[in-house]
């Protein structure tokens, strides 16, 4: 583009002009967030729970959590995005479609943060924030563990004090033997 003006003429072509990326924020959210159940066989729709709570509780019998998501970016070209679960991931996994599968995850809790770039290739401002608890099963819990030494410590104190018990009834069998051989050897003796 040229101008003129009272020193002259003055051109610049506007793609050198840098942008402030630091307005660009598109609406980004999540659009669906599915799991399967393998106990009912199923897909179950827990965004309305998710919204509900802030958080994604992610229990034994759940297979996989699907969560789909869109940026609201209507430039030429695909968005594309990246995800990183804090506490497991050191640097951000790069995709090219709107959703992330998760399964397999270690029990414990986690954050997973999504973030997209804008089909212009500047990363969007928002990014969307996913807190996650994946529950052991039962028999991993430390209430299931004390359980059961609780209870192998209640049957090996059972056995030992059974044992015990049958040791004294033995002893004390023997014992009554003894006086009653002594008494029948003494009445004879003494007869």
């Amino acid at each position: 583009i040229y101008f003129g003006g009272m020193n002259g003429v003055t051109s610049f072509d506007p793609r050198e002009f840098a942008k402030d990326t630091s307005s660009i924020n598109f609406d980004f959210r999540i659009s669906s967030m599915l799991w399967y159940n393998k106990a009912k066989g199923e897909e179950e729709n827990v965004l309305p729970d998710f919204m509900k709570h802030g958080e994604l509780a992610i229990e034994p019998n759940i297979d996989y959590v699907t969560l789909s998501f869109a940026l609201l970016d209507f430039g030429l070209g695909s968005p594309h995005y990246a995800y990183k679960i804090e506490g497991l991931d050191k640097q951000w996994n790069s995709i090219r479609e709107n959703y992330v599968r998760l399964s397999n995850l270690p029990y414990g809790s986690f954050k997973l943060w999504i973030k997209a770039q804008t089909s212009s290739g500047y990363w969007n401002n928002s990014m969307i924030c996913v807190p996650l608890i994946v529950e052991p099963p039962f028999y991993k819990t430390w209430w299931f563990v004390l359980l059961l030494f609780l209870g192998a410590v209640a049957i090996i104190g059972g056995i030992i004090y059974l044992r015990l018990r049958q040791r004294i009834n033995q002893l004390q069998r023997m014992n009554d033997l003894r006086v009653k051989l002594a008494s029948d050897l003494h009445d004879e003796v003494g007869g």
